[in-house]
């Protein structure tokens, strides 16, 4: 509950940053132009569908006046993190109860404690964004897959979850389609939702594949229902791949952010060390003491043990593999994927992997101590005790205050004045002059979403910067002579550090002298965080007033 608070404070307080605010830009838009904001933002169309209708309905009942709306606009994500967080403990509860039922409680409260102490979860969970949601369906539907793999251990067990294999009248009755129906669906979902899913939806084919082939080998026709999923997610993921065609093509920008390879990054980004250290060095610890004090273990069934095993290399697969293969692709230089909000989802089979093996244990002293290790890692590897010092809940992208950056223009631009935006996103890296009206609404998202500049209860319509030194002079000149007056304000929203702000608008300014215009700041920088803000002036120097004689 604590977490779920802090989580709920963020998601009303803390500023926007701009991943969510191009999720407000397209909320805003009409229906007709949701895909293409959507595709512009490399963002399938799907989820904005479903939170365009819920920021409209709140709207119109005057729950989300100003400001306020962020936390509509992030309330799908923290909802579905609950569920999933839920899912993953009553699975875990579910499993444990077969194997030892006094376990059941303790295995469903460390997963709980495990997925809620991520910090870097807190975030996910309060994000206007598709990745809570996509963790919640993706492990549904590792659900499935596990329901069909633990069934498929033992030919009995295969012969009642997958029809009765003794009976030759039911041989093409397959019991086990209803898992495939659903599994199918929920990785069209995933897909749907995500194109990188991809990296958890082919593990889960492969383990999809293996299944039938062993349900084949006891007699089940089951090569058809493969077959049609197979076709489906075919179909889609082509479908997918030539609607992202662009973006594919320009998949190098993403080194920006997302490029490195290298076991630093690895350990940065996902919390191997913390959460699989404590429990995999607890199994020898737990055996040695076993040994040490010759106590005689009551054997498990064979089932029991086979069940055990699968569970364990069933996570296993869900939490590394995916994470492995976007590193193996990341170091091909294949595609530069290897980040955690690409593989977001094997957060959660990563903490209930590390569950399950604390909860196997035979020492109750030791279960505690590993799962307090475990929590102590992640409290101090997250920087969470850094952070609330700071009055910080999630940090990190919430460092761009770009609400407390537009109420202060607000109140003090003129409704004269101008606003320009230098969103420094990757797809304004190699623009040109002139920009073409999509592009610079683009470009300019982070101020046409929740956060408009409004001056005497009018709106300033933003403009984009973006390009070279040359590219804003030419912007900014454009600008200023389609106006009247001289001087022109203009007010400049900056992501990125004062410093290069300074050498942007030196080196912009000096191309404006070339062209007889003149570029005046008065030097004063605002930080809001990793947001500046600054003042400047236009001025055509031949309109300036002459001395007298």
């Amino acid at each position: 509950m604590p977490v779920i608070a802090a989580i709920v404070i963020s998601a009303g307080k803390e500023s926007m940053w701009v991943d969510e605010l191009h999720s407000s830009w397209v909320v805003k838009s009409a229906y007709s132009e949701v895909v293409e904001r959507s595709l512009q933002g490399n963002q399938v169309p799907l989820y904005f569908y479903f939170l365009k209708p819920l920021v409209s309905t709140v709207s119109l009942v005057g729950w989300a006046d100003g400001h306020s709306g962020d936390f509509w606009l992030r309330l799908p994500s923290l909802v579905a993190w609950v569920i999933s967080v839920g899912v993953a403990a009553r699975w875990i509860a579910h499993q444990q109860s077969q194997i030892n039922p006094k376990l059941t409680g303790w295995a469903a409260l460390a997963v709980m404690l495990l997925a809620g102490w991520d910090r870097i979860n807190w975030f996910y969970a309060s994000e206007a964004r598709v990745y809570a949601i996509l963790c919640a369906v993706t492990l549904v539907a590792w659900w499935q897959i596990a329901s069909l793999w633990l069934s498929c251990q033992s030919p009995e067990s295969l012969g009642t979850e997958l029809g009765q294999a003794s009976n030759p009248k039911t041989q093409d009755s397959w019991s086990g389609k209803y898992h495939v129906t659903t599994w199918t669906l929920l990785a069209a979902l995933q897909l749907g939702l995500q194109p990188v899913s991809i990296l958890t939806v082919v593990w889960q084919w492969l383990l999809l594949t293996w299944i039938c082939w062993r349900a084949a080998l006891v007699g089940h026709k089951c090569w058809r229902a493969w077959c049609v999923a197979s076709c489906i997610l075919f179909l889609i993921g082509l479908y997918l791949f030539v609607l992202f065609q662009p973006t594919w093509i320009n998949r190098s920008l993403w080194a920006s952010f997302a490029g490195s390879s290298d076991y630093k990054t690895a350990i940065g980004l996902f919390p191997f060390l913390p959460l699989l250290f404590p429990a995999l060095v607890a199994q020898p610890i737990d055996q040695a003491i076993l040994f040490g004090r010759q106590k005689r273990t009551v054997h498990q069934p064979s089932t029991l043990r086979t069940a055990n095993s699968t569970i364990s290399v069933g996570l296993l697969i869900a939490s590394l593999a995916p994470i492995a293969t976007a590193w193996m692709l990341t170091y091909c230089e294949i595609a530069p994927i290897f980040h955690r909000r690409y593989v977001c989802f094997c957060g959660l089979p990563l903490a209930l992997l590390s569950a399950w093996l604390l909860s196997n244990l035979k020492h109750t002293s030791l279960r505690w101590l590993g799962l307090g290790c475990s929590l102590l890692w992640l409290l101090y590897s997250q920087g969470e005790l850094g952070l609330l010092a700071k009055g910080q809940i999630v940090g990190v992208q919430r460092n761009e205050n770009w609400k407390q950056a537009v109420a202060m223009i607000s109140s003090q631009a003129n409704s004269h004045d101008q606003v320009w935006c230098a969103s420094n996103l990757i797809e304004g890296t190699d623009v040109t002059y002139p920009l073409i009206d999509s592009d610079d609404d683009y470009l300019s998202f982070p101020l046409r979403g929740n956060y408009q500049v409004i001056a005497e209860r009018s709106k300033l319509i933003p403009h984009a910067l973006a390009g070279d030194n040359r590219t804003w002079g030419q912007l900014l000149g454009n600008h200023f002579l389609g106006q009247s007056a001289s001087p022109q304000i203009a007010w400049i929203v900056y992501r990125g550090s004062p410093e290069n702000l300074k050498n942007r608008l030196r080196g912009t300014a000096r191309w404006l002298n070339q062209k007889e215009l003149l570029l005046e700041s008065d030097d004063v920088i605002l930080s809001f965080g990793a947001i500046c803000v600054t003042k400047i002036r236009l001025i055509d120097p031949s309109s300036k007033p002459t001395s007298g004689l």
